[in-house]
């Protein structure tokens, strides 16, 4: 079933418990969905991009979860397009890797703990189902937001235009919950503390 945008993420907000909040001046509607002290963030960017003298706005189904961590250790996975195969020849970070079906683009600073992590067969094979993919830990609010202060990261997913089916905002959702398990059964990061209060609508 398809749904409006505000529609689809106050029904995932309703089927996991979680919370609503309306969109508000520049700021998207949000779905916040606790998950073992985290806090699972499903909303909209919008982005203008000039094409000449035409400025075209492109918008991006965003899903973040911060966290803190003393340890550095970041990935990066994408689809592969002609200019990350050319990119990938000439950043050392860029490793190669036969865990997935499809060809991705995968960058680390360690490929030991990214492969602790996506040796796991049910991370891989949810990855293999998504027909594009971004996803990363990066040092930066929302992906394309400031920095965050040190110690502080965000696992990340963004896909262009509007997702409009929730079995794949559930899909990302249960691939969030395996990666969180994972970096935290190695103590990669930390787990918060209970109670934690949900964060306010934040830029998008």
């Amino acid at each position: 079933m398809k749904y409006s945008n505000f529609e689809i993420l106050k029904e995932l907000s309703k089927k996991f418990n979680g919370e609503y909040i309306e969109r508000e001046y520049f700021h998207s509607a949000k779905a916040i969905i606790p998950y073992q002290n985290f806090n699972i963030v499903f909303d909209n960017y919008t982005k203008l991009v000039t094409s000449g003298r035409i400025n075209i706005e492109q918008k991006y189904t965003r899903i973040t979860v911060e966290f803190s961590s003393n340890d550095n250790f970041y990935f990066e996975i994408n689809s592969k397009d002609i200019l990350g195969r050319i990119l990938s020849f000439f950043n050392k970070n860029y490793i190669n890797t036969n865990l997935f079906e499809k060809k991705l683009l995968v960058q680390t600073n360690s490929s030991n703990k990214f492969q602790s992590i996506f040796s796991e067969e049910n991370i891989r094979n949810r990855i293999n189902n998504f027909d594009v993919i971004n996803l990363q830990i990066s040092t930066y609010k929302g992906i394309w937001g400031e920095k965050l202060p040190n110690g502080q990261y965000e696992l990340s997913y963004f896909t262009e235009n509007l997702i409009d089916e929730i079995d794949d905002l559930i899909s990302v959702y249960i691939l969030f919950k395996m990666i969180l398990d994972k970096l935290t059964d190695f103590k990669y990061i930390q787990k918060p503390a209970a109670n934690k209060v949900f964060p306010k609508a934040g830029q998008g």
